[in-house]
């Protein structure tokens, strides 16, 4: 699984976006990973929402005084990634520091012992920006899961960026790396809650890369670009790409009006949709609208994307 994962990672780097930046269906090499169904968004849900405490917190952002962001303490689920990456964290005066495994951690306050791709995590908040990283060894290569991440006011989602860097491959720091989110998960969840829903059967049958273009009669602000194709992808549990990333556990299915129902989720990064509604004919994604956290509405026309 790791394996592939940094194969990948290398390919990216070149140019190479793959499946996930693609949206097509992320892989879940070694079979199902810990979990592997769609319970509610709520589900598992572990740790408190934190709501933005104010304090001092010298040393985060490099200046005294910088504001601490939601409490982000607790265990999350990273997603869309080929490896079902998890992390325990804990948070104090904007210091971030716990546990973390590519292969989902244990059902309980940290990472199992036995599995090799487990290890420290580090990293700083402040207001609702988080970066930390995953720091494991892997025979004679040290390697580093590093994520930037906006957080939500209420503490229960993050989205951002994700790459992977080792000892003998450091990625290119102009690299972005990939769209990801990350959600909660309960002691008892390795990783996502487990469970199949209509929304992961869906999207099961429907997988697939889109380009998306900006409909004019629905082009509500300036959130996005009316000649820009944007790209989205469908596959496994997940919807990817440039309106954000979201799995089954936040979306319904609607069979009457062949519809995929995704959020409300709360705001992370302000630029992202909160809600998405994908309009099917038959296998076939036709329409896609998004809802910002503003209110603002876009609808966009989709096509397949060419490989």
């Amino acid at each position: 699984m790791l394996a592939m994962a940094l194969a990948l990672q290398a390919c990216r780097a070149a140019g190479d976006t793959g499946a996930v930046d693609a949206g097509g269906s992320p892989g879940h090499a070694g079979g199902q990973p810990a979990g592997s169904g769609g319970a509610g968004e709520d589900a598992g849900v572990a740790g408190g929402a934190g709501g933005g405490r104010g304090g001092d917190s010298g040393g985060v952002g490099g200046a005294g005084g910088v504001v601490a962001g939601p409490d982000v303490s607790g265990r999350w689920a990273m997603i869309a990634f080929e490896d079902p990456v998890a992390v325990g964290l804990r948070e104090m005066g904007g210091v971030l520091t716990g546990e973390g495994c590519c292969t989902g951690l244990d059902s309980s306050s940290g990472p199992p012992a036995p599995f090799m791709c487990c290890g420290p995590v580090n990293g700083e908040i402040a207001t609702r920006h988080a970066t930390f990283w995953l720091t494991f060894e892997l025979g004679s290569q040290s390697i580093k899961y590093w994520s930037d991440a906006f957080v939500s006011a209420n503490g229960q989602r993050m989205t951002g960026r994700f790459k992977t860097m080792t000892s003998q491959h450091v990625m290119d720091g102009d690299y972005p790396g990939i769209p990801v989110a990350w959600v909660r998960i309960g002691f008892a969840d390795n990783w996502l809650p487990v469970g199949i829903s209509a929304a992961h059967q869906v999207l099961t049958t429907r997988s697939g890369a889109y380009d998306l273009v900006l409909s004019e009669e629905r082009a509500a602000g300036n959130d996005f670009a009316p000649n820009q194709t944007y790209r989205l992808g469908l596959g496994y549990r997940f919807v990817t790409g440039d309106l954000g990333v979201f799995w089954d556990g936040e979306m319904s299915w609607n069979a009457s009006d062949q519809t995929m129902v995704v959020g409300p989720v709360p705001e992370t990064e302000p630029r992202l949709p909160v809600a998405l509604a994908l309009h099917f004919q038959g296998p076939t994604l036709t329409s896609v609208d998004a809802t910002m956290s503003s209110g603002a509405r876009y609808s966009f026309q989709a096509t397949a994307s060419q490989p």
